[in-house]
């Protein structure tokens, strides 16, 4: 989920377990996770000749380097735009719950949370020996700013306040109240969060990072949130880490908290420097890097065993690629045409030529690594013959020229493609093959990474190419967040009213087997739609230099949380 680069509605998720009960007071507790599909397989490889790692590499003895892609530099995940901005906040900042190693909720700065018989009401009851990177204590006042100012109507992230559905956050967006009312600060380690109806996402959409009330409000006025966005560059958190120094196009400079609630980390420094698919293996090679991630194919997977010195790890990723297109465009408006060149993509294809088969054709809006997968939807199975019959059926006739027209209009589709995702730029010539053989024309536009996300938040696209990370809640991170007919993160303009209203359903339902169902259903009417054109799921793989442990590569945990207990032998 990245990358390299892909848009997340940035809490990222992770599979919810808490079920209510019919007590008066419940306080939480975390029902096993369901077992994973055999596809989700974590494979790690240890590199057999350590002794064979670069001297510049064993001479770093306090400081890990990690290679990284495009580096936006927003640092607190309310404002991330790059998985690598979500990994540096990760890095700086704890939330109101930890997750374990499949994902599940436990208790983090929260030590503990109980849930009132109706479900609408969570009180948190935080730890009293968490500092911010500065040294202040963190308290209750600092989770209900956070979540607070996340509903400000200037708020320009990417969390959805009516995901969240705080009670009382309409009439702060609207300035009509000079508080969130569903957020009472309790005593100094106590608040209590109340919804206006059951969520059962709730634990991912509020648990993630919290902000310094002191540093972030400092100029923060309801109404005006440019003085917390002012600071995101070099943020106050309560991390094992805090952000030192930016290079635009660079690096970031981490360096220990030692205030840590968790314990000061055991290595000093964290670098993320910005790598590309043309030196990432150069610089593990060479030890002017530790960590880095790389497309899983035969290739890189031999020469990281050919280094000796490389332990890596390979599973399947729990994001997703596409094609979006504006559904709201009279190209796309037509189910048939979304299908037809679903069709006529020759996804098997992409796959062998860019991944050398290390990745996977999908059909769904989710990963084949999530428990919930199903695959029994149309397959969409390589057929440009059924592919020209439903363009003919949605009206687009073929022309002289071969090209196909509607009402005058040619069908010819000018899709983005971001400058920094070579991934994406490869894919350009066999798209533009297939499409051609059903009489459309396509013409990519290739920019940078902001300029094409700021014509996906003003709805000024045809289609473009991207990916998106995919939380183990896919119901947050995925199913409301890309195709809810309101939600912010919806740029293709998608509206389905049964989607709609099976996502209500969902979040108001908390067993998770009878939750699980209905998500299946939206993932099968997701297939029937195509709002997105499902291309494929890369393998990831990420190599670590076998000098440094205790870091994990999961597919529902980043790395980061990990990051603190790190050792470099």
């Amino acid at each position: 989920m990245k990358k390299k680069f892909v848009v997340i509605p940035i809490i990222l998720t992770m599979t919810f377990s808490t079920i209510f009960t019919s007590c008066a007071k419940k306080t939480v507790i975390n029902a096993p996770i369901k077992q994973a599909k055999a596809e989700n397989v974590v494979k790690i490889v240890k590199g057999k000749e350590p002794s064979k790692n670069p001297a510049s590499a064993k001479n770093r003895k306090d400081t890990i380097v990690i290679g990284s892609n495009l580096i936006g530099g927003n640092f607190i995940c309310y404002y991330a735009q790059t998985l690598a901005d979500t990994y540096v906040s990760y890095a700086a900042s704890d939330g109101l719950v930890d997750w374990d190693d499949a994902g599940n909720p436990i208790p983090g700065i929260a030590k503990k949370w109980d849930i009132s018989k109706d479900g609408l009401t969570y009180t948190f009851h935080l730890r009293d020996d968490v500092k911010f990177s500065d040294g202040t204590p963190l308290t209750a006042d600092d989770v209900k700013f956070t979540l607070q100012f996340l509903c400000d109507s200037t708020y320009s992230g990417g969390t959805d306040p009516s995901a969240m559905g705080i009670k009382g956050w309409k009439e702060y967006n609207k300035g009509t109240a000079k508080d969130v009312e569903g957020l009472k600060v309790i005593d100094k380690h106590t608040i209590s969060v109340t919804l206006e109806k059951r969520n059962s996402s709730i634990l991912y959409l509020i648990g993630t990072s919290i902000i310094s009330k002191e540093y972030f409000g400092k100029d923060y006025k309801q109404g005006n949130t440019k003085g917390i966005e002012a600071r995101v560059r070099k943020p106050i958190g309560c991390g094992p880490y805090r952000v030192v120094k930016y290079i635009p196009g660079q690096e970031v400079d981490l360096t220990a908290n030692k205030y840590y609630w968790k314990g000061e980390p055991k290595t000093k420094n964290i670098i993320f420097k910005v790598t590309t698919t043309s030196n990432n293996m150069q610089n593990l090679e060479s030890g002017e890097t530790d960590i880095d991630t790389f497309d899983a194919t035969p290739e890189n997977i031999s020469q990281l065993k050919a280094l000796g010195f490389v332990d890596y790890t390979i599973y399947p990723s729990s994001s997703i690629s596409y094609i979006g297109v504006n559904c709201k465009n009279p190209m796309f408006s037509d189910k048939r045409v979304r299908q037809a060149i679903e069709y006529g993509l020759n996804r098997e294809q992409m796959v062998k030529t860019l991944f050398k088969g290390n990745a996977f054709v999908y059909n769904e809006p989710q990963s084949k690594a999530h428990p919930s997968y199903v695959n029994d939807v149309n397959q969409y199975k390589y057929n440009p013959s059924k592919a020209n019959k439903l363009l003919d059926e949605a009206g687009w006739k073929k022309g002289s020229d071969g090209i196909r027209e509607k009402e005058g209009v040619k069908f010819k589709i000018h899709i983005l493609c971001s400058s920094t995702s070579t991934t994406s730029q490869s894919n350009i010539p066999i798209v533009k093959a297939c499409l051609r053989k059903l009489g459309i024309e396509l013409e990519p536009q290739i920019m940078d990474l902001n300029t094409l996300l700021g014509k996906m938040r003003q709805r000024k696209f045809e289609a473009y190419f991207m990916g998106t990370a995919i939380g183990s809640d896919v119901l947050s991170s995925d199913l409301s967040a890309n195709f809810q007919s309101d939600a912010p993160n919806n740029y293709n303009g998608y509206s389905n009213a049964e989607v709609d209203k099976l996502i209500n359903e969902a979040y108001s339902e908390n067993d998770i087997k009878k939750r699980t169902v209905i998500e299946q259903k939206i993932y099968r009417k997701i297939n029937e739609d195509l709002p997105f054109l499902f291309t494929y799921q890369a393998e990831t793989l990420w190599a670590c230099n076998s000098r440094i442990s205790g870091i994990k590569f999961l597919p529902y945990k980043y790395y980061p949380y990990f990051l603190y207990q790190a050792e470099i032998k």
